[in-house]
């Protein structure tokens, strides 16, 4: 790392001083035409860095020499495109000014870029109440945060997949400049108070959207439907799990997870003996092989012959009957999920327990590394934002987020702000549909 480091700063040194470019335009804003002179200047600078007679360059001493200079050029393009914006802004000035907003000076700005910092100038407006906004930033879909939107895509997005420290170390290596290590922070956090709304919208807490992702991804591993590879779906046997897999995933082996099955056992027990006694244990350790073993009516067998022995009336007994008959009918109706000896002959999973890799790949790989230490609320505004990037929905809830801040602007009649000090709350738990 210490490598990595020395190599960041040396590039860092050569592409960190404050750009030339920007020096005629630090008092007044410049004219589009004198940018794009010297975005040609810079063109022929390039081209003559290029042709420089001097046959003992090597290739690598040319790339690197080139790196700095084209991402000048970029500066150059993207400073022309928003001086030429402001001076053709006309009509988003005399639409303000209808609302009762006024013209004020014309004020700069550094917007951070993929290229660096590109310096550039726009009117201001305000009305009687004293608030005021730039109809160029809302016209073009800028924050008042000082990054392009890009910029906090690429930091956000890195930060699902490593550390703030690292993805500031990242971007200086590749970009020659990077957000502060807090500014990436309070990108994460403002871009996790979205993703609730963005969950909600794109009905992600549905359970047909699961299958759905499960279709995608099963798909993209080379197990469309029709191919004849073996495919097994380990549920708690819910219902609509089991219709929507049969729908989804036509073909596949839907299994029961065993967990569940002995869950229903103890319950089981529990109608037939005092809950936690010697008693119930050793009626479930007579039961519980038998699924293992092929015998799941066996089992079907010693409840309906326990709930036949339980009185109708009496002291407490319709509750245990009414809590015998669910067990038994939940059984009773997912027997074909229970083909736990053939699984096994296959090498099959019998429970979710394998869910615990994807907890790791989720969860562990990026939280639980070295002295990490974790506020709740923080965390799971950046575990929000790293499922919807390994869901591979990134792009989609990027757009999402600049349309949403960009109607919201325009509709408030004020710049957004996505950076945030403060991560939202804590979701609350709530049943699924």
């Amino acid at each position: 790392m210490s490598q990595l480091l020395s190599i960041v700063e040396d590039f860092d040194a050569a592409c960190k001083s404050e750009h030339p470019e920007h020096d005629a335009c630090e008092t007044e804003p410049p004219r589009s035409v004198s940018i794009e002179r010297a975005i040609h200047e810079q063109v022929r600078g390039i081209l003559e860095f290029l042709k420089k007679p001097d046959p003992s360059r090597s290739f690598d001493s040319v790339e690197r020499g080139l790196v700095p200079l084209v991402f000048a050029l970029g500066r150059l393009f993207l400073a022309f495109f928003l001086a030429w914006r402001g001076e053709h802004s006309h009509w988003e000035v005399r639409a303000w000014a209808r609302r009762g907003f006024r013209r004020r000076r014309v004020q700069p700005r550094l917007l951070g870029t993929f290229f660096g910092k590109v310096r550039y100038w726009r009117s201001y407006m305000t009305e009687e109440s004293g608030s005021g906004l730039y109809p160029l930033d809302l016209a073009l879909g800028l924050s008042a945060d000082g990054f392009s939107l890009l910029v906090l895509d690429m930091a956000a997005r890195l930060a699902t997949l490593v550390s703030f420290d690292q993805v500031t170390t990242i971007l200086k290596l590749f970009l020659g400049w990077s957000p502060s290590k807090t500014s990436v922070e309070k990108m994460v956090l403002g871009l996790g108070k979205r993703t609730g709304d963005w969950f909600r919208e794109a009905s992600y807490t549905s359970k047909r959207h699961a299958f759905e992702v499960a279709r995608r991804e099963a798909d993209k591993r080379g197990f469309p439907k029709g191919s004849g590879k073996l495919v097994q779906l380990v549920t708690d046997g819910d219902e609509d799990l089991r219709d929507l897999g049969k729908e989804f995933f036509p073909d596949a082996i839907h299994t029961l997870d065993v967990m569940h099955a002995m869950e229903y056992l103890w319950e089981a027990g529990a109608c037939l003996f005092r809950e936690g006694s010697k008693e119930q244990a050793a009626w479930v350790k007579k039961v519980e092989n038998h699924p293992y073993k092929g015998k799941v009516f066996s089992v079907l067998g010693e409840i309906t012959a326990a709930l036949e022995g339980i009185p109708k009336t009496g002291p407490g007994n319709k509750g245990r009957r009414q809590r015998l008959e669910t067990a038994l009918n939940y059984l009773y109706n997912r027997t074909e999920m229970m083909n736990y000896a053939s699984l096994k002959a296959q090498d099959l999973e019998l429970s979710s327990g394998s869910v615990e890799g994807a907890v790791k790949h989720v969860i562990a790989k990026r939280f639980d590394n070295g002295s990490m230490r974790w506020i709740r609320e923080r965390a799971e505004a950046l575990l929000q934002l790293r499922c919807i990037e390994i869901n591979g929905d990134w792009n989609a809830f990027i757009q999402y987020v600049h349309e949403k801040t960009h109607a919201e602007a325009v509709s408030r009649a004020e710049p957004q702000v996505i950076l945030s000090l403060t991560p939202a709350p804590l979701p609350e738990r709530a049943k699924i549909a």
